[in-house]
């Protein structure tokens, strides 16, 4: 009789546990945010924004892209990347089984490789784009925040047309038109 009752308390802590550990890293473990071909300079620049220490910034290089599986958000400059057919494979793979890629500046249509939608591509350029800490903090919070869905130790990112026009935007609520009006990009 004390062996069953103490295999169902075993059981009950094992269970209880594994839900917690679970419930740690689906909404409150560090988010881990890769970069692939970035210059040490616009790196360092990110990482010296980053003022949140739950979330982890780390370079890739492209011998390193079979770990991608271990990333919460990859941004890749595609601007002079070399890789193989093998290498764009294993991204295109990773990006199909779920992980938010995001490329700019492809020279090659091959390497154009992005796997967030729309609404979320635009503002991660935007952020990019325009640079400064506090775009890279926002962006770095909005991935945590909106991309990652880990809500926890995470500033609400500042949007850049709250600062020009004042108004009341959530991420997400920018349409193509409002982005490419307010940071004035190019494109429809």
């Amino acid at each position: 009789m004390k062996k069953l009752q103490l295999l169902k308390i075993a059981g009950g802590v094992f269970v209880v546990s594994a839900a917690l550990t679970g419930a740690w890293n689906l909404w409150f473990s560090s988010t881990q945010v890769g970069f692939v071909n970035y210059q040490v300079i616009n790196l360092g620049q990110i990482s010296k924004a980053n003022h949140n220490s739950f979330i982890k910034i780390s370079e890739i290089s492209t011998d390193e892209l079979d770990d991608l599986d271990t990333y919460d958000m990859v941004f890749i400059n595609a601007m002079g990347l070399r890789i193989t057919e093998e290498q764009r494979n294993m991204i295109q793979h990773a990006a199909q089984n779920g992980l938010p890629v995001l490329t700019t500046a492809a020279t090659n249509p091959l390497n154009n490789i992005v796997s967030v939608d729309e609404a979320v591509a635009d503002t991660l350029k935007a952020y990019l784009g325009n640079g400064g800490r506090k775009n890279y903090a926002s962006m770095l919070d909005y991935v945590r925040k909106y991309v990652d869905k880990k809500w926890m130790w995470t500033d609400e990112p500042v949007l850049m047309s709250a600062w020009f026009n004042r108004g009341k935007f959530t991420p997400g609520s920018l349409s193509r038109k409002t982005v490419n009006f307010t940071f004035g990009l190019k494109g429809n």
